[in-house]
C-alpha cells in the first residue's frame, strides 16, 4: 500500500504497543497477528505465513505483499532458530529494515511459529523467553505442545499463553502433524479450545493434523499430499462458535488449485 493512503495511516495507530515503542516514528506496517487474522475472516481470505530461514526471504515476501496489497506473516519456528541465519533475536529487525528499504507500505505480522513444548522445562523456559520476544517486536505466537497428551497439551499451552499479550495473534495446536492418514478429531479440538477458553485464553487459530506433513512432497519417492479437507471442515465447523480458524501447515508441493479452495473449509 501507499504509505500516504488514509486507511494505512489510520491503521498505523492499531499497531501493538511493543511495535510502537520501538518504531513509533516509522511507517512500518507491522501489526498484530490477531488484527490480520480478523481481517482474513471478514474478507473470507487466507494469509500466507512464510518461513524466513534466511532473512532475505523476508525481503522478497514483503516486496510481493506490497506489490499485491496483501497481508502476510513472516515466521520462523523455534527449532529453526538453532541452525538458521534468522532467529528470534534478529528476524524482526531484518524485516523492519527491508520494509524501510521498500519505502514501507507492506502489511505484515511477525509470527513465532511452532514454539515447541515437550515438558515442564520447556514451559519454564518459554515463560522467560516470551518477555524477550515481546521486547524484540514479535506480534504473534504459535504454541505447539501437540507432542503431549491432550490434558498436558492444554495445561502447557495455557501456562505459556498467559505470558503473551492478549492483543497478539495466538495459534495453538492439537494432534501432532505427521502426514497422510493422521487426523485430529472434532472431540480433541473442541476439548482443547473449550478448555483454553475456560481459562481466559482465546486462540485465533488452531493447527490440526489433517494429513499434511512439513516439507515438500516428493512424488518420485512415492510421497503424496494427503490434506483431508472434509475432516478439516468438520473441525472448523465445530470451532466456529469459538471464533477459531484453522492454520494449515505443510502445503509445500500442494496443488495451487487445492490451496485456492482452503478458505471454504475453514482455513
Amino acid at each position: 500500500m501507499d504509505v500516504n493512503d488514509k486507511l494505512y495511516r489510520k491503521a498505523l495507530d492499531r499497531r501493538p504497543l511493543n511495535v510502537r515503542n520501538r518504531w513509533e516514528n516509522e511507517d512500518v506496517g507491522l501489526f498484530s497477528g490477531r488484527d490480520i487474522f480478523d481481517a482474513m475472516k471478514e474478507n473470507e481470505a487466507i494469509v500466507l505465513a512464510a518461513n524466513a530461514r534466511h532473512p532475505l526471504t523476508a525481503k522478497g515476501v514483503l516486496r510481493a505483499a506490497k506489490k499485491h496489497s496483501a497481508a502476510v506473516l513472516i515466521e520462523i519456528a523455534k527449532s529453526e532458530t538453532n541452525y538458521c541465519g534468522a532467529n528470534f533475536g534478529n528476524l524482526v529487525d531484518y524485516a523492519v529494515q527491508y520494509s524501510r528499504e521498500l519505502g514501507h507500505g507492506a502489511v505484515f505480522a511477525m509470527h513465532v511459529d511452532h514454539y515447541g513444548i515437550k515438558g515442564k522445562d520447556d514451559v519454564m523456559k518459554a515463560v522467560a523467553q516470551m518477555g524477550e520476544i515481546v521486547a524484540k517486536g514479535w506480534t504473534s505466537v504459535a504454541i505447539d505442545a501437540s507432542h503431549l497428551d491432550d490434558w498436558n497439551n492444554l495445561c502447557a499451552t495455557r501456562d505459556v499463553a498467559m505470558h503473551i499479550p492478549p492483543y497478539f495473534g495466538l495459534e495453538a495446536e492439537v494432534g501432532e502433524i505427521k502426514g497422510p492418514g493422521e487426523f485430529s478429531t472434532v472431540e480433541e479440538a473442541s476439548y482443547f479450545i473449550g478448555g483454553l477458553n475456560s481459562w481466559g485464553i482465546f486462540p485465533d487459530l488452531i493447527a490440526i493434523s489433517n494429513g499434511s506433513k512439513h516439507g515438500t512432497y516428493d512424488k518420485t519417492m512415492g510421497q503424496d499430499e494427503g490434506i483431508n479437507l472434509e475432516r478439516t471442515l468438520e473441525i472448523a465447523t465445530a470451532l466456529r462458535p469459538y471464533g477459531v480458524g484453522i492454520a494449515q501447515h505443510g502445503i509445500s508441493g500442494t496443488d495451487i488449485e487445492k490451496c485456492a479452495k482452503f478458505r471454504k473449509y475453514g482455513i
